[in-house]
């Protein structure tokens, strides 16, 4: 497996309605008593998108005594790994299987694990253990307990919604969610469409972010959790002092002795976002928004994540091709296709670019 595959990390998790498959099987039983623990201490960032997750994430992660915080539960670092296990076993990994490896990939050898957790993938844990026994019509909170008994938990926010919704729609329509110095581009694929201002739209989201934080506030109030805050604003400022800090608050022995690795991650923000983040405000000072939609509206964060399910990713296509080689027959490479969330249209037509190719 390659754990530093740049195509996938920033994308984020469906939950079942975006045919994300749910556990099942033969492994829900050891599911039901799965606990992810470290021998050190485990701690998971919860935040929303735009927020700075990327860069705080990828520092811990450089000192080599933080774990290894990334999206282990988001829908497509699933597919990677489900994937490459394909490859090296012709099997199904299987979800309990995935989460077992997820925990240790993310433990550093000093014993400390990471985790970051969007909010909507939060939201979203319910669906995915839903078929086991013992997490049956558990809520979010609840299921947070029990899969991190003992966990710390990092509050990464960030102040300006407004710049954070200007931020998250302007890489949803490019496709472009992070630029790292040396390496390709964190998109996708090449997009065409150029952003248009939509000032309704940045309203939504910044709706969505504002509510999103005030849950996260909600779940730590509920459980008595005192969060260690990261405001994103401080952390661009001062990354390594916000990195050594989070160190310090972990118990790494000798925290402030510890390297921190420059930044990888390059500014993204430009004088479009400033001009839409003022225009929004002229706007809005002119013709205040009307009373927020209830939670009934679409998040347009699953409406991405729906058009992320729309193609084959990269790993899966190594599969495909690693697969024709070995004359494994078109149907059998569909239905495990099918089985990990991918229509059975979209599966045929891979097939048929990528033989074609």
């Amino acid at each position: 497996m390659n754990p530093r595959s740049m195509t996938l990390r920033h994308l984020a998790r469906a939950r079942s309605p975006l045919r994300v498959p749910a556990l099942r099987g033969r492994h829900s039983s050891r599911a039901a008593r799965f606990a992810w623990t470290a021998p050190r201490a485990t701690y998971v960032i919860c935040t929303t998108p735009r927020s700075g997750s990327w860069l705080l994430s990828d520092g811990l992660s450089s000192t080599g005594v933080a774990g290894r915080p990334r999206e282990w539960f988001n829908v497509l670092e699933e597919q990677q790994h489900y994937a490459r296990w394909r490859m090296a076993h012709d099997t199904d990994l299987g979800f309990h299987r995935y989460l077992q490896l997820a925990r240790l990939h993310s433990t550093t050898r000093n014993g400390i694990s990471g985790i970051k957790l969007h909010y909507y993938q939060f939201a979203g844990l319910p669906d995915r253990f839903s078929l086991f026994p013992g997490l049956r019509g558990l809520t979010p909170d609840q299921l947070l307990t029990r899969l991190f008994p003992n966990a710390k938990y990092i509050w990464l926010t960030r102040r300006d919604k407004v710049r954070q919704a200007v931020s998250f729609l302007l890489a949803s329509t490019t496709d472009v969610w992070w630029n790292v110095a040396g390496t390709p581009s964190g998109r996708r694929a090449a997009s065409d469409r150029e952003p248009t201002f939509d000032a309704a739209a940045i309203e939504r989201m910044v709706r969505v972010f504002t509510r999103n934080d005030a849950r996260w506030q909600n779940v730590f109030e509920n459980h008595g959790i005192e969060p260690y805050v990261v405001q994103y604003d401080d952390l661009a400022a001062d990354y390594e002092g916000s990195i050594a800090g989070v160190l310090r608050w972990l118990g790494v022995p000798d925290a402030d002795a510890v390297t921190i690795p420059a930044a990888r991650l390059e500014r993204q923000s430009d004088a479009r976002n400033e001009q839409w983040a003022a225009r929004y405000e002229a706007e809005r000072s002119e013709s205040p928004p009307a009373t927020p939609e209830p939670d009934t509206s679409v998040d347009p964060q699953r409406a991405r994540i729906r058009r992320l399910f729309a193609t084959i990713p990269p790993a899966w296509r190594q599969w495909i091709v690693q697969s024709k080689r070995r004359a494994v027959p078109d149907d059998e490479i569909v239905s495990v296709l099918t089985r990990h969330g991918y229509s059975r249209g979209i599966a045929r037509s891979e097939i048929e670019r990528l033989t074609a190719g």
